[in-house]
């Protein structure tokens, strides 16, 4: 395959230039069109004082384009990683224009261009060699944990990381095209979905997938799925079984199961990467028992600190200073590793010190346990920690039958296997999700939510729990629990609670407006159906298209049972 790297790809015209760059259900793109589109707009940018730009795109062609764009035109790129109208208010100080495809997200006091540009006029498409150490990409953290804090790259640091992707992955994915369920926003989409197969000359999909399984079988073979955690753990036997070409997942360690199911549903035993946005890249493994040891990416080297967390020297952060991370490991004969956790999820109880990620990790090796999150808590004469619980089917039937006293004491000896009695939980809550964006990170301010008490969470209105979403220009598709917490459920109606027809409208427009930033007021609904209620604790699929030039909402509210309720809301 004709690799390029990202500083040459458009210094001189391509032998193919009919080659399929990008394609999807709104077209396609060639190599003739991406090269033209990246020259126009880097002339409109060349003459444009504003030097920070913000790049905010549902359409990953439209985001290639303008990173080359920015790039030839020496701009600094700003990546941020939630591009809802609200982040980017928080995030305005840190540029001073944006580009986007999206107009409802535009910033009324920021300059802003919309592509694509309505230019017709042909600029020369060959452009000078870029020197990509000078060119400034300010990625963000995900945020889990309070503020999105900026890690700023030059484009030279995701070079040498795609140069060692295609050399450890390069023939394995040959000529299959790049189809994604997470977002270019972030570090890990930005490379594995746009620059990676740009540089290697795979066409990528423009959109993303809402969920793996949304391919034909013959379009699978063919394919490399980079998928995450959250999607890969949620995987339907329903669904027609897959044979992708390779599956990639980052964001967090896949579970072995997940791993094993990723196979048995999408054919390929997923290539995990371990990583962050400070760090690029750090290491890779593909679970074949569940002992499956990291490997170090070429070029990587690492010690460990005097806590026992991984040092690392990477040509992806700086090729000559050391980075310490707060990644907890124990190193091999061999020179591969086994994560331990966070160090900064290390605990203080009673004096002792408790690693939540191994409470967690020992609570997921019993059947019963498909996910879980651990806390420290405090009350007026102790610490103690508190575990919320995803059951799995085995593990639901465990409690409706057994009793939750009876089930609790079982899973406080199956730990007393493993902790001491300060490391066992003392308190547990059911939940029927860990609340995660869509990177598959952990939301600190939900996870602490799921330990208060129902009575405190009552106090407020709220729309259900976001678990998952796929966000196009006009298009979006959220994954909802309509958790049983929620105050609509009191009263309506006692001994048989449905969630309330006006509280599923109020939370359509609720999400509607903060995705498709619609101003107008509510005037109407039209073609209203309630086809099946929907009850405490249902995982519902939201589906909206938001038709401006009518400012008309159309949504179904689906879930595995089938339509639960649709129609259009109309504004003014």
């Amino acid at each position: 395959m004709d690799f390029k790297p990202l500083s040459l790809l458009l210094s001189r015209p391509t032998d193919d230039d009919l080659f399929l760059v990008a394609d999807g259900e709104i077209g396609f793109k060639t190599q003739r069109d991406f090269q033209h589109d990246v020259a126009t707009l880097y002339h409109v940018l060349n003459t444009h004082p504003a030097a920070r730009w913000a790049v905010c795109f549902d359409d990953s062609y439209y985001m290639a384009v303008a990173v080359l764009a920015l790039s030839y035109a020496g701009k600094t790129v700003v990546i941020p990683g939630n591009i809802q109208i609200g982040a980017l208010n928080e995030l305005a100080h840190e540029f001073d224009a944006m580009l986007s495809d999206r107009h409802a997200s535009v910033l009324p006091n920021n300059d802003a261009i919309t592509l694509p540009i309505d230019h017709k006029s042909h600029h020369a498409i060959a452009l000078d060699a870029l020197s990509l150490d000078s060119i400034k990409i300010v990625l963000y953290t995900s945020g889990s944990s309070g503020k999105p804090k900026a890690i700023e790259k030059s484009l030279q640091q995701l070079q040498a990381e795609i140069d060692i992707l295609e050399q450890t992955w390069g023939s394995e994915l040959a000529t299959s095209s790049i189809v994604s369920t997470v977002s270019h926003q972030h570090i890990y989409g930005l490379l594995f979905r746009v620059l990676w197969p740009l540089c290697a000359r795979r066409t990528f999909s423009r959109t993303n997938a809402v969920y793996p399984q949304q391919h034909s079988t013959e379009q699978a073979l063919s394919q490399t799925l980079i998928s995450s955690p959250a999607q890969l753990k949620r995987l339907k036997q329903d669904h027609p079984r897959l044979c992708f070409c390779a599956v990639f997942s980052s964001g967090g360690p896949l579970p072995f199961n997940a791993a094993e199911k990723t196979e048995q549903y999408l054919g390929k035993r997923p290539f995990e990467v371990f990583g962050s946005t400070e760090t690029g890249g750090i290491a890779h493994r593909q679970q074949h028992t569940d002992t499956a040891t990291w490997t170090l990416f070429d070029g990587i080297s690492a010690t460990l600190t005097e806590q026992g967390c991984l040092r690392l020297r990477s040509p992806f952060i700086h090729p000559k200073v050391d980075y310490d991370t707060s990644d907890l490991c124990d190193f091999h004969n061999d020179g591969t590793f086994t994560l331990q956790g966070r160090a900064d999820r290390i605990v203080k109880i009673e004096e002792k010190r408790v690693s939540l990620a191994e409470v967690e990790n020992r609570l997921m090796d019993h059947t019963w346990i498909e996910d879980t999150v651990c806390i420290a808590k405090e009350s007026a004469d102790r610490q103690y920690i508190a575990a919320a619980l995803v059951l799995s089917q085995e593990g639901k039937c465990a409690f409706q039958n057994q009793g939750d006293a009876i089930c609790r004491q079982t899973l406080r000896q199956h730990l007393a296997q493993w902790l001491d009695a300060i490391s066992i939980p003392r308190e547990y809550t059911i939940a029927s999700h860990i609340p995660q964006n869509s990177q598959g990170k952990r939301e600190a301010n939900a996870v602490d939510e799921l330990f208060t008490p129902s009575s405190k969470k009552k106090t407020t209105d709220r729309p259900p729990s976001v678990v998952k979403t796929a966000i196009s220009n006009l298009h979006a598709e959220l994954s909802l629990c309509v958790d049983s917490d929620l105050r609509e459920f009191e009263g309506h109606f006692p001994g048989f609670a449905i969630y309330p027809g006006v509280s599923q409208i109020n939370a359509v427009v609720h999400f509607a407006l903060d995705i498709f930033g619609i101003t107008a007021p509510f005037r109407s609904l039209d073609k209203l159906k309630f086809e099946a209620p929907i009850w405490p604790d249902m995982q519902v699929q939201l589906s909206m298209n938001w038709k401006p030039e009518k400012n008309a909402l159309t949504f179904r509210l689906e879930s595995t049972a089938g339509l639960h309720t649709r129609g259009v809301i109309h504004f003014d």
